[in-house]
């Protein structure tokens, strides 16, 4: 018996992989979330933006930047494809605005989505229960039931378009809604159905369509994609992970290790990005790497001189495996191990036993330092102290203090003309691509009225401008509630629906997709239906009198033979 019990303490004490998500977090560790309520940005293309709720300004959309519950997306000259979880993924057209009124927690598929105006697109490939998706307009409440493709249209002036390409969704307005099969598609007006579900015409493809076709047969690949190395529940990550690296099996932790193809000499795991404050999970590390979503949030980074730089998988969640020392005037930070220690690297050596408690070396490869007015930099690599500014200080320390500061970062903002002509405001340390915006000349004496800042100090946008029909720019901005449900007691509207119009680049194919909402080709093929049966009850009513008149006729005949 007591072999047993000394074989099994020194299995625990030399197993690494114990430690690797199950190890006792303390006040000096990072810190694991399982119910926490994010979103990823999968995929990114012209421009599009983040509001917080919990932050004034607004951050540009770019790729892995996590979305929180009660946070704002929308575009203005582009698109966006945002991961649900679960292989469920959600896109926004040209000019639309979203709020996350509930996001999915992890591994979950429970969300609810209040839509201002433009057009998404759902690709829902697994859901929990019926109904655990929900779309709200300012007309009806759209429920998915089924695994399929969804498509949602909101008109600035009222009206809401539901298309089911494939699944099955419930439209409930305030005073009547409908079920909606796959290839049928209604219209909603007021809390109210405006046009009753009829057949879609798949040769009516917009941009937008063809956009989501496109992104459709990507997706594709991940969802027959069996994981090798990972959980299956995170199959699509490893397909992401296998194009941009390679696993190799280690004894040491009794599993699959990954390796970055050629990420750079100088390149360590939380140097290329920048950090984002929340209230609640405090410091959270948003990775430009494509690849950098899992591999930050999920599992530990170690250093080897065989392999360099090599990532561990995990199954928990946090804003930021790294371990945080601070000064006064300089804030480090470095991976944090399986084992719950800092990964310290000295001249390509991993310092299994340095006393980090005493403090973080300055001259160490693995460890980030900026000064203090630069932790929310929008690029940390390139804010980060490195040749002189490192040998200077390379016998002093940082004070080791283990989780994320308290310290919250000060709001500066930028004002910034955008594709529409509109000056928004922008958060500084969110501000990433300034090659899209250009300078007006100071010879140029304009004003914005509705910010009160002169031309010389706002940028202009300069990126790819779709065409926008006259009609779009002078529609009106919808009135949103705050309440919810918000599509009751939502003000009537005018009862011409103008049709949905999305904004075409150039390059783009047109298609005769243009069609009055009220005069919609669903509409068409209604009455072409419509009329079809008719023609074929007046066939039957006349084939009826025919035949009846023809028994007449021989009744008359057989009478008069009997009375002569």
């Amino acid at each position: 018996m007591k072999i047993m019990v000394i074989i099994t303490l020194l299995y625990l004490l030399f197993n690494p992989m114990v430690y690797s998500d199950y190890y006792p977090q303390d006040e000096y560790t990072a810190r694991s979330y399982d119910d926490v309520q994010v979103v990823r940005i999968n995929y990114s293309l012209g421009e599009s933006y983040v509001d917080r709720s919990f932050e004034e300004g607004l951050e540009e959309a770019v790729v892995n930047l996590p979305v929180f519950n009660r946070d704002r997306v929308g575009t203005t000259d582009g698109r966006l494809e945002l991961y649900l979880g679960r292989l469920n993924y959600l896109r926004l057209d040209y000019d639309s605005e979203i709020l996350f009124y509930q996001a999915p927690r992890l591994g979950k598929t429970r969300t609810t989505i209040r839509m201002d105006r433009g057009g998404i697109y759902l690709y829902v490939n697994q859901l929990d229960y019926g109904r655990d998706i929900q779309v709200q307009t300012p007309d009806c409440g759209v429920f998915i039931l089924e695994n399929g493709r969804y498509r949602i249209n909101v008109n600035t002036q009222g009206g809401t378009e539901i298309l089911v390409y494939r699944g099955m969704t419930e439209v409930s307005g305030e005073y009547r809604g409908s079920n909606v099969i796959s290839m049928y598609g209604m219209t909603m007006f007021d809390g109210d159905v405006y046009q009753s579900p009829a057949p879609i015409i798949r040769s009516g493809q917009d941009d937008f369509g063809l956009w989501n076709m496109e992104r459709n047969r990507l997706i594709s690949r991940l969802i027959g994609y069996r994981s090798r190395y990972l959980n299956p529940a995170y199959a699509n990550y490893e397909y992401e992970l296998s194009r941009s690296g390679r696993w190799i099996y280690d004894r040491s932790f009794r599993t699959h290790i990954w390796i970055p193809h050629n990420p750079g000499t100088t390149w360590k795991p939380y140097y290329r990005g920048r950090w984002i404050h929340h209230p609640y999970y405090g410091y959270v590390w948003t990775s430009y790497d494509p690849w950098g979503w899992y591999t930050h949030h999920y599992g530990r980074w170690h250093w080897s001189h065989a392999y360099g730089w090599y990532w561990i998988p995990g199954n928990k969640w946090s804003p930021a495996w790294v371990s945080w020392s601070w000064t006064d005037n300089y804030y480090g930070w470095c991976p944090l191990s399986i084992w719950n220690r800092p990964v310290i690297v000295i001249n390509n050596k991993w310092m299994r036993n340095y006393q980090y408690r005493s403090g973080f070396p300055f001259h160490s490869s693995s460890v980030i330092v900026v000064n203090k007015g630069n932790l929310w930099s929008p690029r940390i690599h390139k804010a980060a102290l490195s040749g002189n500014a490192l040998f200077k200080m390379k016998n002093a320390r940082i004070n080791f203090r283990g989780r994320h500061p308290k310290l919250t970062p000060k709001s500066h903002q930028v004002s910034v003309i955008n594709a529409k002509g509109k000056t928004v405001k922008y958060k500084k340390k969110a501000f990433l691509s300034s090659e899209k915006y250009r300078d007006r000349k100071p010879d140029q004496k304009m004003k914005v009225k509705k910010s009160g800042i002169e031309s010389k100090h706002i940028n202009r946008y300069s990126g790819p401008q779709n065409k926008i029909s006259p009609e779009m720019k002078t529609r009106k901005k919808s009135r949103i509630q705050k309440a919810y449900p918000f599509y009751k007691s939502f003000p009537k509207k005018a009862e011409k629906l103008p049709d949905y119009k999305t904004p075409e680049k150039k390059g783009t194919v047109k298609k005769n997709a243009k069609t009055h909402a009220a005069k919609s080709t669903v509409q068409k093929q209604e009455q072409k239906h419509i009329k079809k049966t008719i023609q074929k009850k007046d066939k039957k009513t006349k084939k009826k009198k025919s035949e009846s008149k023809k028994k007449k006729d021989e009744e008359n005949k057989d009478k008069k033979q009997r009375n002569k």
